[in-house]
């Protein structure tokens, strides 16, 4: 990589490592590992950006295609499908820069679509910077503006010439319905009748559609409390015991069961591949 594009992403990292060492709720995350992780039936609920900053990252699709992205390059992903990621460290620590997208960022269309699953975004000064803008703004904004940038990234991607970004926002069923209302609901206790009642249905209607569409309410809440589980994990230092009350888990043991049957690692060995300190660097040994 060159030079030039080498100290722009160490830039974007330093301004990420500084705004993500607070604790206050962020558009965006900042995933790190010390060694190579792989985590299984990763289910996008909404499209997801992933923006490798050091290392590299494998990706296998439900439909049998692998991606490799290696420093500097960055894929979206549609939503409304099942992926399993190496995050593979090199002589350097792993860090990948994560922004989830929702139905409203969805750009608008004038541009001719095509259909896909992805899209991978080489490096680009632009965009690099672009999103270093997106990393302080919104550090120092209100949550309600937050969506102003998302859909600014998404246009920005679209006006580059990838025209097919628009399909990333697949057709929303009742299932991604129902999971976002549990994820902006997962700190409260919530019935199946409560649930049904605020999409307007009976209870006994509400499950019939779900396994209409091959699934269940206690998979959509189980994928739920335990997608946070995984985020909170890889993007803050809380103790599992205190992620595993916050994703609705009695216990931390049954939290850990859960997890590792979802994405085949343990909570403790993913925190395990953690760095040891927020002051890790892109730049090893001064290079």
């Amino acid at each position: 990589m060159a030079v030039n594009q080498h100290y722009a992403l160490k830039d974007l990292l330093v301004r990420l490592q500084k705004v993500t060492a607070s604790s206050k709720p962020l558009p965006f995350a900042l995933y790190t590992a010390n060694t190579e992780q792989k985590l299984r039936n990763l289910r996008l609920i909404n499209p997801v950006l992933m923006f490798v900053l050091s290392g590299r990252k494998e990706i296998e699709l439900q439909n049998g295609v692998e991606v490799v992205l290696r420093e500097g390059e960055c894929i979206l992903l549609a939503n409304r499908q099942s992926i399993v990621v190496r995050n593979i460290p090199d002589e350097r620590p792993y860090f990948a820069l994560i922004i989830e997208f929702y139905p409203s960022d969805k750009p608008t269309s004038y541009f001719a679509n095509g259909q896909t699953d992805f899209i991978v975004k080489p490096f680009d000064e632009t965009f690099t910077l672009l999103l270093g803008q997106f990393v302080e703004w919104a550090n120092i904004s209100p949550s309600e503006l937050w969506e102003n940038r998302r859909q600014e990234l998404a246009k920005f991607i679209q006006v580059q010439g990838w025209t097919e970004v628009q399909s990333l926002w697949r057709e929303q069923g009742l299932s991604d319905q129902v999971q976002r209302f549990l994820q902006v609901t997962i700190e409260e206790p919530i019935s199946a009748h409560e649930i049904a009642q605020h999409f307007g249905m009976s209870e006994s209607t509400l499950r019939r559609r779900l396994k209409d569409e091959q699934t269940s309410l206690q998979q959509l809440k189980d994928d739920v409390r335990l997608g946070l589980g995984l985020h909170l994990l890889q993007s803050t230092s809380k103790p599992i015991l205190h992620i595993a009350l916050e994703c609705g888990y009695q216990s931390q043991s049954r939290f850990s069961e859960r997890f590792k049957e979802q994405f085949g690692m343990s909570p403790s060995e993913v925190r395990k591949n953690e760095l040891t300190g927020k002051g890790e660097s892109l730049m090893v040994n001064g290079k």
